[in-house]
């Protein structure tokens, strides 16, 4: 016994406009269109309250590891001040040192700021 092959050349879905014309099919195109837009938004909505969670717990890392930055940087001027003094320099000219090695690194990190700050400039956007 044989078994048919399935038909594969079936009736193409009917295209057939209701006798009202396109008015009756509108009231149900906007509901449809509705529906995207709440499933869309609701999504929308999941994921930012998800990427805001992130960006919360980011700020806070961030936090944490500039102020465990901050106090290892007071903990490596401490030691150079020590070194410093055993070295047989007055506490005084070993905290001038360090006050000196301070203010190279921020000006260095003021520089580095100023040169970074120039790639927020839009230049693309405003040249449009």
């Amino acid at each position: 016994m044989s078994v048919p092959a399935p038909d594969t050349e079936a009736a193409p879905p009917s295209r057939e406009i209701p006798a009202g014309g396109l008015f009756e099919l509108l009231p149900a195109l906007l509901d449809t269109w509705r529906e995207l837009a709440e499933t869309r938004f609701s999504i929308f909505a999941h994921e930012i309250r998800g990427a805001g969670l992130a960006v919360a717990a980011m700020v806070g890392m961030a936090v944490a590891a500039g102020l465990l930055a901050a106090s290892t940087w007071i903990l490596l001027v401490a030691l150079g001040m020590r070194l410093a003094m055993n070295r047989g320099l007055s506490w005084e000219g070993a905290a001038l040192i360090m006050f000196a090695v301070n203010l190279a690194a921020a000006v260095g990190l003021a520089f580095l700021v100023r040169r970074t700050s120039t790639q927020l400039l839009f230049k693309a956007t405003r040249e449009s």
